[in-house]
């Protein structure tokens, strides 16, 4: 019982949906879907570079000696930045030479030092430095 059946283009009605986190992009040959899901590691490590880049930019302000050590102390969004920094804390210690680095969510009874406001993808973070 093999019947064939002739589909027009007038019988199939293309939709197109957008997928959560893929975008559409057109170009010449056509389309193509792009996963812009950003891995939580990828993430982290940039969001622990961007703290870096800023601490460092701080201490240029501060005309410090390359081979000075600072308290660093870095006021969060929330409890996932928190988390995602916590991981890379070793590295940022090293790359701005911190003694102590603290990483919190809660606002600090005191900052101690140079004290200045970031925002950093649309959230606000404030970082503390101070020279020892």
């Amino acid at each position: 019982d093999d019947k064939s059946y002739k589909i027009t283009k007038d019988d199939v009605e293309i939709e197109e949906e957008s997928v959560e986190n893929y975008v559409l992009k057109n170009f010449e040959h056509g389309k193509i879907f792009l996963n812009v899901k950003i891995d939580e590691n990828v993430a982290a490590e940039g969001l622990a570079r961007d703290i870096v880049r800023r601490i460092q930019f701080m201490r240029k302000e501060l005309d410090l000696p390359v081979d000075a050590f600072i308290n660093v102390i870095v006021k969060v969004p929330d409890e996932a930045s928190a988390r995602m920094l916590s991981e890379w804390e070793n590295y940022i210690m090293e790359e701005v030479r911190a003694k102590n680095l603290v990483i919190t969510p809660k606002e600090p009874t005191k900052y101690e030092g140079y004290v200045k406001e970031w925002e950093i993808g649309e959230e606000k973070y404030i970082i503390a430095i101070k020279p020892i």
